[in-house]
């Protein structure tokens, strides 16, 4: 069960104020409230649309302990804001949350002598990969005509990696040349292997037709 995070009072520059009107007064005016101690943050976003590959990364800068409590809150608690995580008290000054979805993240994190420090941290994806469509085309060389198709893929985390499947057997690459009359199914995936889609594009001397796309994996 997560440990429920106490309202502190907190000691600024400016004055007093519990820990939820200190959240209240930063994201409301952006002014007044920089937090005890500073926090180095580094960010992973997150590798496919739709998984829990996101990191935040925590560094605190402050000499008079070592010893601190981290937690992410899904919205200001304000706003009804609840505990997605949190580590309990820790002899650390670094902390990395794991298994993140995209969205947008409230970091609080408490020393062990009441003084707190707290970012708003959001955590981005890639859009769904998708192949946008198959083009068919002629090209010249000397004096012989060929036809090819090229694939054009959208979204994921370019570069993409393209596969051609067809009675001539299988092919690595972006386009391939029409030989025979029949179905060509080309497959794409991006640069962190999250995505494979595949588009079939059939063409037969009475009719070329084309038909959507469909996600192979995730």
């Amino acid at each position: 069960m997560l440990r429920q995070i106490k309202i502190i009072p907190i000691t600024m520059n400016c004055k007093r104020f519990s820990a939820a009107l200190l959240f209240a007064i930063f994201f409301a005016s952006g002014s007044c409230f920089a937090g005890d101690f500073e926090l180095s943050i580094n960010v992973d976003s997150v590798k496919c649309y739709g998984d829990s590959s996101g990191k935040i990364h925590i560094k605190v800068d402050y000499n008079e302990t070592n010893n601190f409590t981290y937690a992410l809150f899904d919205k200001p608690p304000w706003k009804g804001g609840i505990i997605f995580f949190n580590s309990g008290i820790i002899n650390s000054n670094s902390y990395t949350f794991n298994n993140l979805f995209s969205g947008n993240y409230f970091l609080f994190v408490e020393a062990d002598n009441g003084k707190v420090s707290i970012k708003n941290i959001p955590i981005y994806e890639p859009s769904p990969l998708l192949i946008e469509g198959i083009i068919e085309y002629n090209q010249s060389v000397s004096t012989d005509e060929y036809t090819y198709l090229k694939a054009i893929a959208k979204g994921g985390s370019p570069p993409y990696s393209y596969t051609w499947y067809s009675n001539s057997g299988t092919l690595n690459s972006q386009t391939i040349e029409i030989k025979d009359e029949g179905v060509y199914e080309v497959t794409v995936s991006d640069s962190n292997g999250c995505g494979l889609v595949s588009m079939k594009y059939y063409h037969y001397s009475n009719f070329i037709k084309k038909i959507t796309h469909k996600i192979l994996k995730n």
